[in-house]
């Protein structure tokens, strides 16, 4: 039985090192015909109760149900308290949240992808001193279930359940397929395409996939070495064409809905193949060469993915040149909506620069470093060959590597005033100078006034 907490004020776990992690079994069942899910979790040791560690948004304790109990709230995220066997419901849940993954993702078909991130837990444990510690590793073991489904993680194949201790699953989080789509396999992927997607789409996801890879590969002097999982899901829910992806290893998540995708059309074309490579380089830029430091990095991966997205467009011919510099003016318009005061890392919610100021700036210099006989090709093909050896790159392994392409530290100064000094100008004088390095001519009333958005 669960002792319900909630709301009730009690101490801050601290971690708890441990030579041997504790396990930690989870069974998921997805009932399809309710298209709700159980989870039951059980530990080996006794526990207090469990810490769910993913809290980039608390959701849990609005929409799922505890037997016996309920969730509690406190300063450091949400956790059921009591003596386990703990279990957990929660009907296929599909909302956006920002900057993190969806729970589930729905097929046309019924068939569900669900994060496993949302998930995972630690166990809690009291100690004398009455302060409930947290082990500081866990091993978890998973079991899925549903009846007359496949279920499918990263290469791993199962019908009607499966049993896994995929690291991942617990650490990163990974998608699990549960339903019946026949996947496509090729040399270079494997998809489960919505059987509900406009053909169009379908004929082109795998084709300009496996272009973008081709391409990437060669542009930064490291192909892809792995075989992803490509989940590709449609609706005609809302309004225009929307979209929401993200990659995991091994994995990448598309979702096209609104009706406007029922026909395909130029601006629809080059907005599918944009999205398809901005979340494609992120196989490069955070899978195959994971990125270090904390939240505020992912200036470097986004903006970079964005910059080669619009680069990708240009390559396929699916924008000309002046296309192309239309598309990094507009960025840099999106950018100047955004910018903070001073420096583009210290806002607020700094990640709202990162896609459009990280692409314009990144692009600058790419500008400047060609100009000096390198490129931005060559200073990632050094930065992530380097990242072999030491598992991982920042911001400053960027910036080192491209001082050393040009022997020439002026060439990062711009860069690096924006992300950390701030402007010695003012905002549009940095987006006009990036832009001009990378050969977009700006003309008088191009660009918004710095404060517009504010």
């Amino acid at each position: 039985m669960l002792v319900l907490l909630l709301g009730c004020p009690h101490p801050i776990p601290v971690p708890a090192p441990v030579a041997d992690p504790p396990m930690v079994d989870v069974d998921v069942a997805f009932d399809r015909e309710m298209d709700t899910w159980t989870v039951r979790y059980t530990t080996r040791e006794p526990a207090s109760g469990l810490w769910f560690v993913r809290d980039r948004h608390r959701f849990r304790a609005s929409g799922w149900a505890v037997e016996g109990g309920a969730f509690s709230e406190a300063g450091y995220g949400e956790v059921v308290l009591g003596e386990g066997p703990w279990t957990v419901r929660f009907p296929t849940d599909t909302a956006n949240r920002e900057k993190d993954y969806k729970l589930h993702l729905g097929f046309t078909d019924g068939s569900r992808l669900l994060y496993t991130g949302h998930l995972a837990v630690h166990p809690l444990v009291p100690a004398p001193d009455g302060v409930q510690r947290y082990p500081d590793d866990v091993t978890t073991r998973w079991t899925f279930r549903a009846a007359g489904q496949t279920i499918a993680i990263l290469d791993q194949v199962g019908q009607d359940a499966l049993v896994t201790d995929i690291d991942q699953l617990a650490r990163q989080g990974a998608y699990v397929y549960v339903g019946s789509i026949e996947p496509l396999r090729t040399e270079r992927m494997t998809a489960f395409l919505d059987p509900g997607m406009p053909e169009w789409l379908r004929e082109r996801t795998l084709s300009r996939l496996d272009g973008l890879f081709t391409t990437f590969g060669t542009w930064t002097g490291h192909p892809l070495d792995f075989h992803p999982v490509i989940f590709a899901s449609a609706s005609s829910e809302g309004t225009g064409r929307n979209l929401k992806g993200g990659t995991l290893p091994g994995q990448m998540q598309l979702a096209a809905d609104g009706p406007g995708w029922a026909t395909p059309s130029d601006a629809a074309d080059q907005q599918w193949y944009r999205f398809l490579a901005h979340e494609a380089f992120h196989f490069w830029n955070g899978q195959m060469f994971p990125r270090r430091g904390g939240r505020w990095e992912e200036w470097a991966s986004e903006g970079l993915s964005d910059l080669y997205a619009m680069r990708a467009l240009r390559e396929a011919g699916l924008v000309d040149d002046a296309g192309y510099d239309a598309l990094l003016l507009d960025a840099a318009n999106r950018c100047l909506l955004r910018w903070p005061d001073g420096p583009m890392l210290e806002g607020k919610r700094p990640y709202g620069t990162f896609y459009a100021c990280g692409s314009v700036l990144l692009a600058g210099l790419d500008g400047d470093l060609r100009t000096r006989g390198s490129s931005l090709d060559a200073v990632l093909n050094a930065t992530w060959t380097d990242a072999r050896q030491t598992g991982g790159w920042s911001t400053a392994t960027l910036i080192e590597h491209a001082q050393q392409a040009t022997e020439d530290p002026v060439v990062v100064g711009p860069l690096t005033e924006a992300l950390f000094a701030g402007p010695r100008g003012s905002v549009q004088d940095v987006m006009a100078r990036a832009l001009g390095s990378a050969g977009v001519a700006v003309e008088p009333g191009q660009l918004v006034p710095a404060d517009a958005g504010r």
